[in-house]
């Protein structure tokens, strides 16, 4: 079955049982952004919250990614050792660009 309009990405935010504030993305197909507004709030993960709608792109994608890893870092690594990380792998590819 093929799907007609256009992908959309709901980002909600909301808070959960434990009080806690929560970020949850939906991909949504619908041909107008109203439909994916209507089908946006049909699909939220709480009674209360707050979404924003907008069609899919590139730069979503990398930043849906980019809010991942940040949200593991709270999980299994510290910011101090990300930032290391970071300027390890901004080292290496200076490293590359010398005259032999």
């Amino acid at each position: 079955m093929a799907s007609s309009g256009k992908t959309w990405i709901a980002h909600y935010v909301y808070a959960a049982a434990d009080g806690e504030m929560r970020t949850v993305m939906k991909s949504i197909v619908a041909s107008s952004y109203e439909t994916a507004m209507e089908a946006a709030a049909k699909l939220a993960p709480a009674e209360e919250f707050v979404v924003s709608v907008s069609e899919q792109s590139e730069e979503q994608f990398l930043g849906a990614v980019r809010q991942q890893v940040a949200g593991l870092t709270d999980q299994s690594i510290d910011a101090e050792t990300l930032e290391a990380l970071y300027d390890d792998e901004e080292e290496e590819g200076d490293a590359g660009d010398g005259a032999d």
